[in-house]
């Protein structure tokens, strides 16, 4: 389900930890996978056509921001990413 990547270590203030960590209890799941389903939420509020306009590796092809239009499925399973993304 979800895909191993190599990204650095985000390091986030003390208050977002507390917001995710009760976000986390709330989804019943790690910390780890509640940020996961924090970014996916985050998908349909942002403007991708800035956000698209600022990147930096261009790839496209693989990014389910430029193909967001098309309603691509991003991969996330649980239904309580809808109740948090909404």
């Amino acid at each position: 389900m979800y895909q191993k990547s190599r990204i650095y270590t985000p390091q986030i203030s003390r208050q977002a930890g507390f917001v995710l960590r009760r976000i986390a209890w709330g989804l019943g799941v790690p910390m780890t996978k509640a940020l996961n389903h924090a970014i996916l939420a985050l998908v349909p509020k942002l403007n991708h056509v800035v956000v698209c306009a600022a990147c930096k590796d261009q790839r496209c092809s693989v990014c389910p921001l430029a193909s967001y239009g098309a309603r691509v499925q991003l991969v996330a399973s649980d239904s309580c990413v809808d109740t948090y993304g909404g």
